[in-house]
């Protein structure tokens, strides 16, 4: 699968997902084998209108199946998207499961896998977009190092335990810029004087903090995003 058309579906139906709420009536459901279908799809370069649009009203009837379908191996290729479609999909109770996927993975991931995994942090920070107090909570406390100390997995060969937890308190901070949180910035400034004292080197915190600044800027992008889409009603 490439992760090239599973990432820009990805971030088409979470920009979309600044436009769902939790309040959408039954009548308005597409089937839930509707919803299987579009949950496993991947796009190139976007996604079409029609998909777009399904997406904002799939059946939370699905979620069962579909995380059968993330405890299936023998369905990997289909794990990033299916993943990926709890950001316009998920309810405030699928935080928890989706963080137990996460606990779940071990050893060094690869492909299909790793891309799911890697998109949790992008999936809970839409989620806490669209009203969810578990993702945000959940999130939050994934930008501490102590979160990380019992992870079973690493993304690749003899990956150090430093640099697995600035990578993932970095995914974690970069997945709730979907949030729309309006003091984004203020907290990723209380991460980075938190990290600043939990590490001396100096190379490794100009790299940090040109990353965090990096994230800053993907937010006010997110942002823009956002504000287009509400001035485009």
């Amino acid at each position: 699968m490439n992760a090239i058309k599973v990432l820009a579906v990805a971030g088409i139906l979470m920009a979309a997902c600044f436009n769902l709420t939790y309040s959408q009536s039954k009548k308005e459901y597409i089937s839930v084998e509707e919803t299987i279908e579009l949950a496993k799809k991947a796009y190139f370069d976007h996604a079409p209108d029609e998909d777009i649009a399904k997406s904002k009203r799939a059946n939370p009837s699905a979620r069962p199946f579909l995380y059968k379908i993330l405890m299936d191996t023998t369905q990997k290729k289909f794990w990033p998207q299916v993943l990926g479609a709890f950001a316009y999909l998920g309810q405030d109770d699928d935080a928890v499961k989706l963080e137990n996927f996460l606990k779940q993975r071990r050893g060094i991931l690869y492909g299909d896998e790793y891309r799911a995994t890697m998109m949790v942090f992008e999936v809970l920070g839409s989620m806490c977009a669209r009203g969810s107090t578990t993702a945000k909570a959940l999130q939050q406390k994934m930008f501490s190092a102590e979160y990380w100390n019992n992870s079973q997995f690493s993304r690749y060969p003899n990956e150090t335990p430093a640099e697995f937890r600035d990578n993932m308190i970095l995914r974690a901070i970069r997945g709730y810029a979907y949030s729309g949180d309006p003091g984004f910035e203020a907290i990723v400034d209380t991460i980075s004087q938190r990290y600043f004292l939990l590490v001396s080197g100096s190379e490794q915190k100009t790299v940090m903090k040109k990353k965090l600044e990096d994230i800053k800027q993907f937010n006010r992008q997110i942002q823009g995003t956002k504000n287009s889409a509400q001035k485009a009603k």
